[in-house]
């Protein structure tokens, strides 16, 4: 992947996060070709910018959906209930 900096300089500015979270979402839209794409980021409060910088490397009809996740807890607590459970029902304990 390349970058205008070293990760750890871009990691510290708006638009240098904006660049890295561009540039690493790349692949997997090419790849994988999501439908959508849940977004935590506290230094980019719009992922409208980040919709517009893919415009440059992915045309608009590849562009996936983005929702904007404010507290990724309640996200990351829920999925790890749901894969206890699935590993519980596997060994016949719940």
């Amino acid at each position: 992947m390349q970058l205008s900096d070293d990760c750890q300089h871009l990691a510290w500015s708006q638009a240098g996060v904006k660049e890295l979270v561009i540039k690493s979402l790349l692949p997997s839209i090419s790849l994988i070709g999501p439908d959508a794409i849940a977004l935590y980021s506290p230094m980019i409060p719009d992922t409208l910018e980040i919709e517009k910088g893919l415009l440059s490397f992915v045309p608009k009809e590849f562009i996936p959906t983005f929702y904007s996740i404010k507290e990724p807890w309640y996200y990351m607590l829920d999925g790890i209930t749901k894969l206890c459970d699935e590993h519980l029902d596997e060994k016949g304990e719940s």
